[in-house]
């Protein structure tokens, strides 16, 4: 993990386009021709967790770029990812939330929690009662563990979180989408 935010950090201390596809090139090769999968991929200098190979471009990397117009959000979704590949389970869950729930408060303007956003966050985005109860149990689940954190709470396996990360990227396209002109 000190070796793979080593990588990162060099990759950003680059002022050089060349240097940094040249350092690119290495990693990927470095990955490519490793005796075992370390469980990460490398894209523009940051690593990101593989699991499924055909949900992590869509619901792990896209996000970082639909979530351009909202640093504080991209940051809050790259912990995340971070703590994913650290296998810090519960901080996955936690940076998630809270990433949704930053782009709730830009798009409805205000300084409201998540779920105290819920029914106003569905009503901007028109989205139907199914999603409603969708996110409900969303909101719910997220509050466990940032809220509401407790002796009840139990222990997240890692596919839990994995799948908790791409029903956030998920999540995060769908409001970014949503809330553009059609």
């Amino acid at each position: 993990m000190e070796t793979l935010k080593v990588l990162s950090c060099l990759y950003e201390a680059l002022n050089d386009a060349v240097e940094k596809g040249a350092l690119s090139r290495f990693i990927d090769s470095a990955l490519k021709h490793a005796t075992m999968d370390i469980g990460v991929s490398w894209k523009e200098g940051v690593f990101y967790p593989s699991g499924a190979k055909e949900l992590d471009k869509a619901l792990v990397e896209e996000p970082l770029d639909w979530l351009k117009d909202f640093p504080s959000e991209r940051t809050d979704f790259q912990k995340a990812l971070d703590a994913y590949i650290a296998k810090k389970n519960d901080e996955v869950i936690s940076n998630c939330y809270v990433a949704v729930e930053g782009l709730a408060r830009q798009i409805l303007g205000n300084d409201r929690t998540l779920d105290n956003n819920r029914v106003d966050l569905l009503k901007k985005l028109g989205l139907s009662q199914e999603w409603k109860s969708l996110l409900s149990d969303f909101f719910h689940y997220a509050n466990e563990f940032k809220r509401h954190a407790g002796e009840n709470r139990h222990n997240i396996n890692p596919i839990e979180a994995e799948a908790f990360l791409y029903l956030s990227g998920l999540l995060l396209r769908l409001m970014v989408q949503q809330r553009q002109p059609a």
